[in-house]
């Protein structure tokens, strides 16, 4: 899993320390890459030539031990000019000091908001952050409900880039739909329900694209609803979008609800560049989704659990 811990001058290295704490304390048993996370600005001032103290607060910890990935969310600076500059600065400490990347970007549903995807795309070509040079980091992006939005031009030029570099997309249904709901200025919802965060199956399904779907914000007073457990994010998609099963004599992994037990799984270890030795990765990783004989021993049944 990724867990996030927030570093500005508000809460200091407060979250980091406990996100060590916890890595350490279950190291043989989970998989935790702690990402430090600039959630608040990198210029704090709309004026600012150069990124002020939270920057220089975030870059100080990543030295520190357990530190798998730095990131940001570029659109709470105070100018769009600024959150390029502000991603330009996290792409380079991650090639500096070796990590992932991961932003929160293009967090709306407004029309006329140009998606800030297109940027950074283009400045991981530009510092040469490519499938051929990175190995197994990747550059991952976070709610993303904009693009729910994106026209089937758009989608597919999105899809010939992220074909060619190691850049993926994470939606988070439950709290997407909840601050996606918010009202608009005259009252109104403009945007149902289901228009508030990604389909997966329908995006893979037109377009060839695989979105990783998880649980963000657990016990967070920002959004308070949801449940913790992202393998339930596969039922609330056959829900919120009225998947049906196709069921044609065996397992198809072209069906929506394959798509979404997929999202669930093998794709968010894939999108956080998680890859095991024990993966046969000249296979498609769909056939991954059911288990078979020499396969990775990765889950666990309890029988009959009272509760």
């Amino acid at each position: 899993m990724r867990a996030h811990v927030e570093i500005d001058t508000a809460v200091g290295s407060v979250c980091l320390d406990t996100g060590q704490r916890l890595k350490s304390e279950w190291e043989g048993v989970w998989n935790i890459q702690i990402s430090v996370f600039a959630q608040e600005a990198l210029y704090m001032s709309p004026g600012a030539e150069t990124p002020e103290e939270n920057f220089e607060l975030l870059k100080s910890t990543l030295t520190r031990e357990g530190i798998s990935v730095v990131g940001s969310a570029p659109w709470v600076g105070p100018s769009r000019e600024l959150a390029h500059k502000n991603m330009a600065h996290i792409l380079k400490l991650a090639q500096d000091y070796n990590l992932h990347a991961d932003f929160h970007l293009d967090y709306n549903l407004d029309m006329n908001a140009k998606p800030m995807v297109w940027k950074i795309l283009r400045q991981m070509r530009e510092v040469g952050w490519t499938k051929a040079s990175a190995g197994n980091r990747r550059v991952t992006i976070g709610h993303a409900t904009r693009r729910g939005m994106f026209s089937a031009e758009e989608r597919s030029a999105l899809r010939k880039q992220l074909g060619e570099l190691p850049s993926e997309i994470v939606a988070f249904p439950q709290s997407n739909m909840y601050m996606m709901g918010r009202r608009s200025p005259d009252g109104s919802r403009s945007v149902p329900l289901a228009g508030r965060t990604l389909d997966a199956g329908r995006i893979w399904r037109d377009h060839g694209i695989h979105i990783a779907l998880s649980v963000n914000n657990v016990e967070n007073a920002l959004t308070p609803q949801g449940y913790f457990d992202p393998l339930t994010l596969a039922c609330l998609g056959v829900r919120l979008f009225q998947i049906e099963l196709s069921w044609n004599g065996g397992f198809h992994p072209y069906t929506d609800v394959s798509v979404y037990q997929r999202s669930v799984s093998t794709t968010p270890k894939e999108t956080i560049g998680i890859v095991d030795e024990s993966d046969n990765l000249t296979k498609s990783a769909d056939s991954r989704l059911v288990p078979r004989v020499g396969g990775p021993a990765d889950s666990v049944v309890v029988h009959e659990v009272k509760r």
